[in-house]
């Protein structure tokens, strides 16, 4: 929803949506939230926010939360669970770009993040910076941030935590939690010209095996077929051999 409606705003004024805007004649800062609200189809929100009060205003702060920008999993607070990062190497830029211009490929460019009690009402024109995004996806597991977001561990796969991104192309990644500061730096960037693997990249999302109990398994299975060698080639190599020679 969120990748259309920035596309449609994209193609109607040229340029991406600002990470922050002012507007009404109070000189207020809003939320690209607000900005992309006339391009989501079915809502009344924009016909009765106050913009000629701050997000927090009287009238504002008593609007409803919106499901829309709530990750399913954390809907216990009116907090956003998709943020932006605005920084000048990323997708989000003051003043913002316009798509043609971001050169990395757009699979593989992050737009959002979806972030778990992020503690930013969705009105409030805040969101990431490049340093708090680039820790958001490196920093060791927060159990809590990841309710609803994590496979138990199996016999051979480790326990798995993920996030999800929405990426600049229209599509929605699953990634691995926590990853590496190199891959991380690589997703958010705009124009840094890195390259990740598809299969790599596609990896991200799925639970790391568990190697000691993956070769202790291929370990037993070999034991087990061992004893089975001789037999086997007692009987075969004996008519190998008759073959052959018959056929001399």
């Amino acid at each position: 929803m969120f990748n259309k409606a920035i596309e449609n705003y994209e193609d109607t004024y040229g340029h991406l949506p600002p990470a922050v805007a002012t507007l009404g004649t109070s000189g207020d800062t809003q939320s690209w939230r607000l900005v992309i609200m006339p391009f989501i189809e079915s809502n009344s929100i924009p016909s009765i926010y106050n913009r000629n009060e701050p997000w927090n205003g009287p009238t504002n702060r008593t609007l409803p939360s919106i499901e829309w920008y709530e990750c399913p999993s954390h809907r216990e607070t009116s907090d956003t669970s998709y943020l932006a990062v605005v920084a000048p190497e990323c997708v989000w830029t003051d003043p913002p770009r316009k798509l043609e211009e971001i050169t990395d490929d757009h699979s593989q460019t992050i737009l959002l993040i979806d972030v778990g009690h992020s503690d930013i009402d969705w009105k409030e024109p805040r969101d990431l910076t490049f340093d708090e995004a680039v820790e958001l996806l490196t920093a060791p597991v927060d159990p809590d941030e990841f309710t609803g977001h994590v496979e138990q561990a199996s016999f051979l796969h480790q326990e798995h935590y993920f996030r999800h991104v929405a990426m600049l192309d229209g599509s929605v990644l699953r990634l691995r939690a926590p990853l590496d500061r190199e891959t991380a730096i690589a997703l958010l960037t705009a124009n840094g010209g890195e390259t990740i693997d598809p299969a790599a990249l596609e990896s991200l999302g799925q639970p790391e095996l568990r190697y000691d109990r993956l070769y202790g398994l291929l370990l037993l299975i070999a034991i087990a077929v061992l004893p089975v060698v001789p037999a086997v080639r007692k009987r075969v190599l004996p008519r190998v051999i008759s073959e052959e020679t018959s056929d001399a």
